[in-house]
Order: C-alpha cells, then sequence, then structure tokens
C-alpha cells in the first residue's frame, strides 16, 4: 500500500493545470464572483464542462482497500478506521477489486437530517476511551478515485475517473455524491443553487471535469462555494451612492420584546417598531422604504448593555424585493448568533469585553472567516494595523499573609499575556502600504481580535513572549472593542478581567503594528513592529496604593518583537490546541502536529513516558510537557 501512495504522489508532480481555473479562489461566498471568473472555453469542438457537486458537512477521508484490509484516512493523514466498524464492512462490499476512493464521512439522525462534523468527534473519543462505538446512523458520501484494479487513475481527467466510479456498487450507507455537469454560466447557477439547496448540504463544490486528480482538498481545479445564511429585513432608509445604492434595514418587534430592546436602536415607521441592524452592501437594486426585502450576511452579532439589547449585521448583501409583509423576528436573529455569531457585552465606562469573558475562551477549530477576511486584505495589501499585548494578572484574596507584607490585601500571582489585533470594518477598501498608527485606532471604525497567550502561568516564571518562542500554548477570544487597544491600569472587583474574589491588573507589554503574511484555515502568520520606550510603572504604584501585591514586574522595556510569530491551530484527537513559535530559525527545534499526535496516541496507548521519548528522540520532561498541555497528565 505505501509503494502504492508513493506511486500516485510521483504522479502529482507532472499534473499541469489550466489556465482558466489557475485563477479561482479556493474558497468562495459570492456567487456572482464565482460565475463571473470561470470560463466556458471552446476549442476544436471540444467544449470545457464542470461539475457542481453539493457540499457536505463531515469529515474529507481517503478510503484504501487492498484484498480484505479497509482502511479509513482522515485529512490528517491519520488512521481512523477503528471509529467505523459498520461502515468498513459496506466499503469492503463496493467491489471486490482493489481501489482508493476520496469522500466525506457524515453522522445522521433518525430522521436523516445531517447532523455535522461535530458529531463525528464523539467516535474519536469513544476510540481513545475504549468505549463500545455504535457508528450505524455514518454514511460515507464518495466523490473521486485515484485507483481502481492495479490501475492509477490520478493523471486521467475527472470526466473519465467519474466512469470508475461507476464501476462501484454503492447502498444505502455508501452513495455517489449527487450533482450536475454544466456547460454554460446559466447551467452553473442553477446548479450551484440546487446543489446548496440541498438537506444537510454546505453549498456547492465546483470541479474541472477536464483535471486531474490532486491529492490536495485546496486543488486548483476546485472552487467552493459557501451558502450565506438570508433574512428577511424591512427598508428603513434609502442612500443614493455614485453607483447605486444602499439600504438601512431593521426587523419588525413587538411589545413584548421592547422590554428588552435598547431603545437607541429602535425607530418608529407608520405605527410600528422596527429594531435597526444596520446598513447593505451598495447594490443597483431600486426598492422603497417601506418594502421588504431579503439580506444574506455571513454573521449577527447580540449586544448587551445597561441600556438593553440590539444586533448587528455584518457583509450584508442586498439580494432584492420579495413579497412579503413580515420580516425575520428575534428568534431568528438569535438562532443565527448561536451558529455562526458573537455576543458582546458593552459597559458604560467605553470598553467592551466578551459576553462571558470566561466562557469566551474558546478552543476552535478553524480561524474564523470575521478574522481571515480581513487579514487577507491586510496582506495582499502590505497594510500595518495597531496591536497592543497586555500582562493580565489575576489572583485572591489574602487570607494568610505568605510572608508578604501586612499592608496587602490581595495577591496576585497568575499572569498571562493578552495579543490583540485590531482590524478595520472596512478591510475592503484597505489601501495599497496603508499604515493605521496604533495612537490613531481610536478614529477608525473596527475592531479586534484576541489571542491569549498562556504564558507565563505565573509571576515566579519567564515570560515566554519573546523572539524565541516555541510552542506556547493559546486560547481565542470572541471579538474585542478596540478600546481595548488602551487598556491598562487596575480594574476592581467586578470589573472585565478580575474575578469574585480579587481585583486585576492591565499592563501594556508591547504596543506598535502588525502585518499579516499567511492566513489559513489553521494557521495566520503575524509580524509586529513594535514601539520602544518603557511600560508605564505607575500602574504597579496604583495598584500597591490599592493593596494589591505583585511579586514580578518583568522586564521595565517595552517588548521589541522582531521577525514572524505563527499561531496554529493543532487538531490533536478531539482536541484543537492553538500554540504559537516564533518563526523558527535554521537548526531550531518546534514540536510538530505529527509529534503532538504521536504523544496522544502512545500515551493513550499505555505507553511509558520514557518510551515515547525514545521513539520520538525528545527528552522525557519534553514529552512530559506536552502530555500536560494535551491535558493527558
Amino acid at each position: 500500500m505505501n509503494d502504492l501512495i508513493r506511486k500516485i504522489r510521483e504522479y502529482k508532480k507532472d499534473i499541469y493545470y489550466q489556465n482558466i481555473i489557475d485563477k479561482l479562489s479556493h474558497s468562495n461566498d459570492d456567487l456572482s464572483k464565482i460565475i463571473k471568473q470561470i470560463q466556458f472555453q471552446k476549442e476544436e469542438k471540444k467544449v470545457t464542462k464542470y461539475r457542481v457537486e453539493k457540499k457536505f458537512n463531515g469529515f474529507h477521508v481517503s478510503i484504501h482497500r487492498k484484498d480484505k484490509d479497509i482502511r479509513i484516512y482522515s485529512e490528517q493523514k491519520k488512521d481512523i478506521s477503528i471509529a467505523f466498524p459498520t461502515l468498513r464492512n459496506h466499503i469492503l462490499n463496493l467491489s471486490d477489486k482493489n481501489f482508493i476512493v476520496d469522500g466525506e464521512i457524515v453522522p445522521y439522525d433518525e430522521r436523516g437530517n445531517a447532523l455535522g462534523r461535530n458529531e463525528l468527534m464523539k467516535y474519536m473519543g469513544a476510540v481513545k476511551q475504549n468505549k463500545e462505538i455504535d457508528d450505524s446512523n455514518v454514511k460515507l458520501h464518495i466523490w473521486d478515485i485515484v485507483y481502481y484494479d492495479n490501475q492509477c487513475l490520478v493523471s486521467l481527467p475527472l470526466e473519465i475517473r467519474r466512469k470508475y466510479l461507476e464501476k462501484l456498487n454503492f447502498d444505502k450507507r455508501i452513495t455517489d455524491t449527487p450533482g450536475y455537469v454544466v456547460k454554460t454560466r446559466d447551467e452553473m447557477e442553477n446548479a450551484i443553487l440546487k446543489c446548496a439547496k440541498m438537506p444537510g448540504s454546505e453549498g456547492a463544490v465546483i470541479k474541472n471535469m477536464s483535471a486531474p486528480y490532486e491529492f490536495d482538498e485546496k486543488s486548483s481545479a476546485w472552487i467552493k462555494y459557501r451558502h450565506l445564511i438570508s433574512i428577511d429585513a424591512v427598508v428603513i432608509e434609502r442612500y443614493k451612492k455614485t453607483a447605486g445604492y444602499n439600504y438601512l434595514v431593521g426587523i419588525y418587534v413587538n411589545k413584548n420584546e421592547l422590554k428588552q430592546l435598547d431603545e437607541k436602536h429602535i425607530q418608529d415607521i407608520g405605527g410600528k417598531k422596527i429594531l435597526v441592524l444596520g446598513k447593505t452592501f451598495n447594490t443597483d437594486k431600486l426598492v422603497d422604504v417601506g418594502d421588504v426585502v431579503e439580506i444574506s450576511l455571513e454573521e449577527v452579532w447580540r449586544h448587551v448593555s445597561e441600556n438593553g439589547i440590539h444586533y448587528s449585521i455584518h457583509k450584508p448583501r442586498f439580494l432584492g424585493k420579495i413579497p412579503a409583509t413580515k420580516t425575520s423576528n428575534i428568534d431568528d436573529l438569535e438562532d443565527i448568533v448561536t451558529s455562526v455569531g458573537a455576543k458582546i457585552q458593552e459597559f458604560e465606562n467605553g470598553f467592551t469585553v466578551e459576553f462571558d469573558l470566561e466562557a469566551a475562551k474558546k478552543t476552535i477549530k478553524d480561524w474564523p472567516q470575521w478574522v481571515q477576511s480581513p487579514l487577507k486584505a491586510i496582506m495582499e495589501k502590505n497594510a500595518w494595523m495597531p496591536f497592543v499585548i497586555q500582562h493580565h494578572y489575576r489572583g485572591h484574596a489574602l487570607k494568610e499573609k505568605e510572608n508578604i507584607p501586612e499592608k496587602f490585601l490581595w495577591n496576585l500571582k497568575s499572569v498571562h499575556s493578552d495579543l490583540r489585533c485590531f482590524l478595520p470594518r472596512n478591510y475592503e477598501k484597505i489601501k495599497e502600504g496603508e499604515v493605521i498608527k496604533y495612537e490613531d485606532a481610536k478614529k477608525v471604525d473596527g475592531l479586534c481580535f484576541g489571542i491569549t497567550i498562556n504564558s507565563p502561568p505565573s509571576v515566579d516564571k519567564t515570560d515566554e513572549v519573546t523572539n524565541n518562542a516555541k510552542n506556547v500554548l493559546c486560547e481565542f477570544k470572541s471579538p474585542i472593542p478596540r478600546g481595548w487597544l488602551y487598556v491598562e491600569g487596575v480594574a476592581r472587583i467586578n470589573d472585565p478581567g478580575s474575578t469574585k474574589n480579587a481585583p486585576a491588573l492591565f499592563v501594556i507589554v508591547a504596543k506598535g503594528e502588525y502585518t499579516c503574511h499567511n492566513v489559513e484555515d489553521h494557521k495566520i502568520v503575524l509580524e509586529f513592529r513594535c514601539r520602544k520606550g518603557r511600560k508605564n510603572m505607575a500602574v504597579f504604584e496604583q495598584a500597591e496604593k490599592d493593596y494589591i501585591y505583585i511579586k514580578n514586574k518583568f522586564s521595565n522595556e517595552l517588548k521589541d518583537l522582531k521577525g514572524s510569530f505563527s499561531f496554529t491551530i493543532n487538531h490533536i484527537g478531539d482536541k484543537h490546541i492553538i500554540l504559537m513559535n516564533h518563526i523558527k530559525e535554521k537548526g531550531e527545534r518546534v514540536v510538530t502536529k505529527e509529534t503532538l499526535n504521536y504523544i496522544f496516541e502512545y500515551t493513550n496507548n499505555g505507553y511509558s513516558r520514557k518510551q515515547i521519548a525514545e521513539e520520538l528522540s525528545v527528552s522525557p520532561s519534553t514529552v512530559y510537557r506536552y502530555q500536560k498541555m494535551l491535558g493527558l497528565v
């Protein structure tokens, strides 16, 4: 089998892709852009054809059959066969020939509704815990084949590979992927919309029928369309623009809903109360105030303040007027907030924090699109945006003095670093080489994404946010308002950042501008351009006046972070761990995702720390460090 895989990989080197698809984006949520980019060429009576397929919400897998042996490999090349025992029996019946196929594993409920990829994680967990596994509700949907009956199919076009798929014996548990072959733009648009509306669909995948096989799911021969959520809204105001219009929109609300809403975001039109949601993107479509229209969007955020609740919509695209008198309601918005939105709480003193400060520290599977999209714009335009790193000290009330001077009431023994990076709201309008200075972020509409860097874990340890940072454990925070770029000082009990039993302290330890060098679902690379100077030591003096004991203030100088830093989401078993690394220099050793996987697997299989260290050629202390990080000890 290994020889076969090696042979297929060698074929990959010789693959040549047509120019008409090399320029296409791998993932796009704008249907009109996809349709405009794709070229249907006619050469020597040959017409360029595409196959539009349903986009499933599951695990991408590669299935290998050699004689009676069935192996299921994840996208990370991990053997997950043991998690799907009954599915393997169905795979065995696909053909009596040896084969390698690509597809998607999807779980379903009793009614046949797709449950999504998150549900699949329990199968991985059951394997680790040696629990009995029932995979009877899991199906495999096959979309490609690369090897069949001693024939390597990699260099063949998809159109021919599809004929080999017809040789397989599909059943209720293992199916072909539904799709349509199209030859024109109109046919493609209809096919994409049909696939996107299929039950359990995330959208559509468009594949060039003349392209050979490519191992990476981000093949240049593939274009993914993710359909957006839509709501029905009423037009409150219309604004004339140079090219078309945009609209202020909202939803109708009733008397009971008004009680919880912020009245500053309520308007009265024709005796009806309307909750204002925001403005749409520009459109050439003309409608009137009071018309009900359909809006597609990426996210909805719920904002909570002492004045009540309001909602904001993000990337709202105007789809058109609809024949309706009712709009979406609050429950509809809440559903979207729960699935693809954010919850933010606002305070009178001008800064905003996560809706639930502790619960908002997220272990995420992918960098969210609201982070990726602006970072890509920053990267493409070689722009620089403001950032800050704050030390966040936390601790407890002093019941026993612990050799601490009598006057102190609290001991802040724990400290971590909070990185906050500004993202402009109108990132699509970033100019080439634009620089928004740290001091000027207050004047620009936008927000921050935050990363908690768990270093150091206490004031007794060295601060690892340095130019030599290696595998520092991080956590992701929900959207953060720009005001947090400048926050420092004492947070009193019940203030954001404090605990129930003690105040907290924020100290700015680095500030300046950052740019982005790489953006992927699982990895971002940032470079920081830091201000030089001294930290504001007055915050420590204020802490002492407030009877707060701080043992370690670290360096008096602001950090000067040179070079680039990567933040990588590593999928280790059923865990999703973010690690920060200074981009390694030649000779530096940084633990890889594969090493973490091995440590996870070996530990769960009963290997001793010494055995694991010898197997991976690392020290036992290194193994212990990452076992602790993975929650294994």
